[in-house]
């Protein structure tokens, strides 16, 4: 039947992904290593990617998660259809050998670093709503910048037990992605009797960086978090970002921002980088650090890292009134 020749077909992918994972791995770290040094210069970076383009390239597009992100059919890389591949982990692909790709490019120690930083966001959430106090039916409020598939939000929202109001603001410029994400929590609010509450927004992130009005008429929260804009923005921006989002941070609350990160090169690019185009602005612990400090009114300022060690976070507290 149907069921058991899909038994089969994963059973065989399973074999050989068993078998694949070491020596791809082996050749990923080897190419990495050969051409980390050189990450930051722009035109070693073109004659790397026009030498493996031609060769590499069409093979990993036959897997879903490659196609994907070299296609970039919304504009941009990283898009919300790819977080959810990365977190559902599953068998995607037209053939076998498609899916055999598709696994390679959502077992990646980018795509676990993904992963990672959701149980990372889902703690910083957990924490904020153990640690403020509410008044009345005033909510924890927790703002989500270019918020995605929200899963941290929708996995903290599927368990929570607590008495608190909770409500979640999530910005996005992905309208399709916002309204999954309704989808996904609208039983889960209906279920919790009103303790938890969702608004979602919808901004071009252009008009986000470019007139600074926008975010400025969102509701400061107890948490404000963004984990994937940050690796797109020169300097400049992103310390000017950080600023308009601190502003957003309630008196005693916490501000999280990620990015993808290198010491001081990034150490699995390689990839992502020279196959398909898929360009981010690596930073550093130190470089991350900087960005943290142009904020005054803070508590403190600390850069931590999600599990793998392959983004940091940095993670300011702001000053009570």
């Amino acid at each position: 039947g149907l069921a058991s020749r899909r038994d089969v077909q994963e059973e065989v992918l399973q074999t050989a992904w068993e078998r694949l994972q070491s020596p791809i791995n082996e050749l990923q770290d080897r190419l990495d290593s050969l051409t980390r040094g050189h990450y930051f210069d722009r035109r070693m970076q073109e004659i790397y990617r026009r030498y493996t383009s031609p060769l590499v390239t069409p093979l990993l597009i036959e897997g879903p998660f490659f196609h994907r992100s070299w296609s970039k059919p919304l504009g941009y890389p990283g898009d919300y259809v790819i977080m959810q591949q990365i977190y559902n982990r599953e068998w995607e692909g037209g053939n076998l050998f498609s899916r055999l790709i598709h696994r390679y490019g959502i077992e990646h120690v980018m795509a676990e670093a993904v992963r990672s930083r959701k149980r990372l966001l889902r703690r910083e959430i957990e924490e904020v709503v153990r640690a403020t106090t509410t008044h009345g039916d005033d909510p924890v409020r927790i703002i989500s910048l270019g918020s995605g598939p929200a899963r941290e939000i929708i996995e903290f929202a599927r368990e929570y037990e607590g008495a608190k109001p909770v409500e979640f603001v999530m910005i996005d410029q992905d309208n399709t992605a916002l309204g999954d994400v309704n989808a996904a929590l609208a039983p889960l609010i209906l279920r919790s009797g009103g303790r938890i509450r969702a608004r979602f927004l919808y901004i071009a992130f252009t008009d986000l960086i470019g007139s600074r009005e926008r975010l400025a008429e969102v509701s400061q929260g107890d948490l404000v978090y963004c984990a994937g804009m940050f690796d797109y923005l020169a300097t400049a921006k992103a310390e000017a970002l950080i600023t308009d989002l601190f502003q957003r941070v309630k008196p005693g609350g916490t501000l999280v921002v990620g990015n993808f990160g290198g010491s001081p090169q990034p150490s699995a690019a390689w990839v992502t980088t020279y196959t398909i185009d898929w360009f981010l602005r690596y930073r550093s612990r130190e470089e991350m650090q900087a960005i943290g400090d142009v904020l005054s009114g803070t508590r403190g300022v600390e850069v931590v890292a999600e599990e793998t060690g392959t983004q940091y976070f940095i993670r300011a507290e702001k000053k009570n009134e």
